[in-house]
């Protein structure tokens, strides 16, 4: 599958393409069901960042934490793409983790998810970066994307 930004993604695509967007947060006491036992760990409270994928005329809504933005971060910096990198361009950054006594409201929760989103655009319009295995295990794109509420 090959990603394409919001602005250049048009439903009328066939499978082969797809496009993301951060669209939303939600603080959980529990984990919520269906996080893919690869990204499974952490239990505690915390923020949960909607993480859309839209594919044809269909979407699917996942729920992300912010140390699952690690793991994939984590994961391709071990093994990165085999395509040439672009000449010049800076390396892709994560936003900053948090310190145990840091307070995590609204407005952080906000900011934060403003800078997953980012991370994640500029991550998937770099070559090789929108096929890699730990994105496709991320985004769940292994699997049939179906209509969700």
């Amino acid at each position: 599958m090959m990603y394409l930004p919001n602005d250049h993604w048009s439903p009328r695509y066939d499978s082969a393409f797809y496009t993301v967007k951060v669209e939303g947060k939600q603080h959980f006491i529990k984990p919520p069901q269906n996080i893919p036992r690869k990204l499974a760990g952490k239990s505690g409270p915390a923020y949960y960042y909607r993480v859309v994928v839209y594919c044809e005329h269909n979407r699917r809504i996942l729920l992300r934490r912010y140390s699952h933005f690690k793991w994939l971060f984590e994961a391709i910096q071990e093994n990165p793409p085999t395509e040439p990198q672009v000449p010049g361009a800076a390396m892709i950054k994560l936003p900053p983790g948090t310190c145990p006594f840091q307070r995590q409201d609204e407005d952080f929760a906000k900011i934060r998810m403003e800078e997953l989103s980012d991370f994640l655009q500029e991550l998937l319009a770099r070559p090789g970066y929108a096929s890699h295995a730990a994105v496709v295990a991320f985004l769940e794109l292994g699997s049939s994307i179906d209509v969700a509420a």
